[in-house]
């Protein structure tokens, strides 16, 4: 029988305490991840996830406030 590892999510989801549009899609992100996804939650109050974010930003050539979603895979 064969163990199945768990990989690191490559799903990323910033939102920013506060903000309208992310209080719309917290409840969703909230029950795909009860359903079985693995969407890491990154809140950008905190300063390195605003460095993932800039990253993130420049390797995908985007910009975006929150919410901002990433499939790095």
């Amino acid at each position: 029988m064969s163990k199945k590892l768990k990989t690191e999510s490559t799903l990323y989801y910033f939102y920013s305490t506060g903000c309208g549009f992310c209080k719309k899609v917290d409840p969703i992100v909230e029950k795909l991840n009860k359903a079985g996804k693995d969407i890491l939650l990154l809140d950008l109050n905190e300063p390195d996830n605003k460095g993932l974010k800039k990253e993130l930003e420049k390797e995908y050539n985007t910009s975006c406030g929150t919410p901002f979603l990433v499939d790095a895979s």
